[in-house]
């Protein structure tokens, strides 16, 4: 080890976590891995105690599901309000009304996609909705989810489970 590096060495030990991390990126632009390990060692340990990584990642991934669930819920339910307002003033509703029940039948496959995995993951849907600041599943009409957006929803939800 040369004197520079002794020097390096010693200097890091005093600095700040903030100064120290800068340093390290400095080092790593420079693609000097020997300063980068020394500046690494130099960092003080600690020893911490915290709940089980595998709980906090299914917490956490749970309740990004539920955040997700219920921005695809409120994005689709104002494209069918946008549908039947579109309805109620044209001239001839019918031919519109297609349009409003396919609106309506992908905003009944996110809550499908989301009663699916939370089968499939043991949740409590209700639970689960109230999370996701959707409506109880007992307050949505019965027209039947559109199952190709609903496979589609079911697929992002999971995304969020990559526990």
């Amino acid at each position: 080890m040369s004197n520079n590096t002794k020097r390096s060495a010693k200097l890091y030990e005093h600095l700040s976590n903030a100064q120290r991390a800068a340093l390290a990126m400095q080092s790593m632009a420079a693609m000097d891995g020997d300063e980068i390990a020394l500046i690494y060692a130099a960092t003080p340990r600690r020893v911490y105690r915290m709940a089980d990584g595998d709980f906090l990642s299914r917490c956490e991934g749970f309740f990004h599901m539920a955040l997700i669930a219920g921005a695809m819920h409120w994005k689709r339910y104002a494209i069918y309000l946008a549908r039947v307002l579109a309805v109620r003033g044209a001239e001839n509703p019918l031919e519109l009304m297609p349009d409003a029940d396919d609106a309506f039948e992908q905003l009944a496959a996110v809550g499908a996609a989301l009663e699916d995995v939370c089968a499939a993951h043991g949740l409590d849907v209700e639970a689960m909705r109230v999370l996701a600041d959707m409506p109880a599943s007992k307050e949505r009409e019965s027209l039947e989810p559109d199952n190709r957006h609903r496979a589609k929803v079911r697929a992002d939800l999971m995304e969020c489970l990559s526990f």
